[in-house]
């Protein structure tokens, strides 16, 4: 089963629209979940949704804009790594290794060691030349990759390895999160916040 979940701040959530389209919902089963989540109220909340249209209020936790990431990588072994679902158990598991060595989120690499995602975040790699998003073809779609991208008016992808370079990590939940001071996240979280969309 597919699920897809996101920060709700005030009955508003960054790019709804691209939540819908993940989880293949109708305009009559959205509307149905577009009650549901105006039910929980404007304090914030984490909320997952189904693909049923079943939705599982979570209640909201701490964000850090800067945070820290494991050097040693994990082998990616999810089994259906571009649905959202099948391998939340495994993440779960993956994240809390790194978070048990004392970093906030963790790497995921293929066998050859090339940078496939965060374990929970899609990632910007600030290179020497640029930002850069690691290409992939075990990527989960992001909903929030696909607005950072826009917001950079396009982004180039090419196959990276963990090599120690600041990052942003971005997730629905979240929003962008930063390795580095020196790459500041403000500015893109206000704006992924002025476009966010009310349920």
């Amino acid at each position: 089963m597919t699920v897809t979940s996101f920060r709700m701040v005030g009955g508003r959530v960054r790019g709804l629209e691209l939540h819908w389209r993940r989880l293949g919902l109708s305009p009559q089963v959205q509307r149905e979940v577009r009650k549901q989540l105006r039910g929980f109220g404007p304090d914030p909340c984490f909320p997952l949704v189904r693909s049923t249209g079943e939705v599982e209020y979570r209640p909201d936790r701490p964000i850090k804009d800067l945070i820290s990431v494991d050097p040693v990588p994990h082998l990616d072994q999810r089994s259906n790594p571009t649905c959202k679902g099948p391998d939340l158990d495994w993440l779960a598991g993956t994240i809390s290794t790194s978070q048990s060595r004392g970093y906030d989120e963790g790497l995921l690499v293929d066998g050859d060691g090339f940078l496939v995602e965060g374990i929970f975040s899609a990632l910007i790699v600030f290179t020497p030349s640029g930002p850069v998003v690691p290409a992939h073809p075990r990527q989960l779609g992001s909903t929030t990759l696909q607005q950072v991208t826009e917001f950079f008016g396009g982004l180039p992808t090419r196959q990276l390895r963990p090599e120690g370079h600041p990052m942003w990590l971005l997730n629905a939940f979240s929003g962008v999160r930063t390795t580095s001071a020196e790459y500041p996240v403000d500015e893109i979280n206000a704006w992924l916040w002025a476009r966010a969309d009310l349920v």
